[in-house]
């Protein structure tokens, strides 16, 4: 198996940009190992990372979890054999660096996925890793208490436009509809909700939101 370490300055080819990232990338074959190392500008785009153009777009619209993830409030135990990718990043002046293992993690793991996934140029894995930048970077998720449902949902791609699209139609059920606007999440997940009732409610309850 192949991993792939991404360790750079953030200087490098993002010299002259606004932000410049360093990526190293680990990878293992068999029992030999092997680094190599990108880097990446934005603004404008520079440096030796493949889909460098498409990945400076992330950094505009993940600003965050791209550049500087919350620490991760899960983690997985991985393998001697995972791939492994650390991240230096200068935006502003401030600097910041994270890493670990792609995917393994919340928020953060999908960053470096994204990081991993384009220097293997891998597109198809790219694809996937993009769409799931939002979970790190949502406020809702990233609220106290951690709303878990609402996190294992949009990290697992469970948060589509056709859900989304089915949840509002159930709430024009009149059973439903009887309950309030606005009370359920607007896609799979659940927060924190007030549900009139003749009966108590447990405290701190939950309305949720499933496709069945």
């Amino acid at each position: 198996m192949a991993i792939l370490a991404v360790v750079a300055g953030c200087g490098g080819g993002g010299g002259h940009s606004a932000i410049g990232v360093g990526i190293s990338v680990t990878t293992f074959t068999g029992n030999k190992q092997h680094t190599s190392s990108f880097t990446l500008g934005c603004r404008p785009v520079s440096g030796t990372l493949p889909f460098a153009a498409r990945v400076c777009g992330d950094i505009a619209r993940h600003t965050q979890a791209m550049l500087n993830p919350l620490p991760a409030r899960t983690t997985c135990s991985g393998g001697p054999t995972m791939p492994q990718v650390t991240v230096t990043t200068r935006r502003d002046g401030e600097k910041a660096s994270f890493g670990g293992s792609p995917n393994c993690g919340w928020p953060g793991g999908t960053a470096l996925a994204v990081y991993f996934l384009a220097a293997q140029r891998n597109t198809q894995g790219l694809d996937r890793s993009e769409h799931l930048l939002r979970c790190d970077d949502d406020p809702t998720l990233l609220a106290r208490p951690t709303p878990w449902a609402s996190v294992v949902a949009c990290v697992r791609g469970l948060w589509t436009p056709r859900t989304e699209r089915l949840i509002r139609i159930a709430e024009r059920l009149p059973a439903i509809a009887t309950l309030g606007a606005s009370l359920f999440p607007t896609e799979i997940g659940a927060r924190r909700c007030t549900i009139p009732a003749r009966r108590p409610v447990p405290k701190g309850s939950y309305c949720t939101g499933f496709v069945a």
